[in-house]
């Protein structure tokens, strides 16, 4: 494993109420179809209200819940993250520690 500098992308995830989006901040925006969740620090402030609600996942106009997890760094980025199966390995942790549902893009073949 190891850490490299990236270039970071920022997409909207509109609420499901249309009250607004999320803008989250990522460095691998081809995860976008593996997203499971949207993730912020139950003590950040500024995203407390969102946490439990729902925002639609760009380009796939799925549904997905924005939850709470201590990893999440507020000074990273906007604060907001997206959770994608096997996106990196601190994602895999929430996706267990939170129950949540697995999306494979590529089998093990790469198809």
């Amino acid at each position: 494993y190891e850490t490299m500098q990236g270039e970071l992308h920022y997409i909207r995830f509109p609420l499901k109420d249309g009250s607004g989006y999320l803008l989250i901040a990522t460095t691998r925006p081809e995860f976008i179809p593996a997203c499971v969740a949207v993730a912020v620090n139950p003590s950040d402030e500024r995203y407390s209200a969102y946490i439990g609600k729902e925002v639609m996942v760009p380009i796939i106009n799925r549904q997905v819940q924005v939850i709470s997890d201590e990893s999440v760094l507020p000074s990273f980025g906007t604060g907001v993250v997206m959770i994608c199966t096997y996106g990196d390995k601190e994602d895999v942790k929430i996706v267990k520690r939170h129950n949540l549902p697995v999306i494979m893009l590529l089998t093990e073949n790469g198809l």
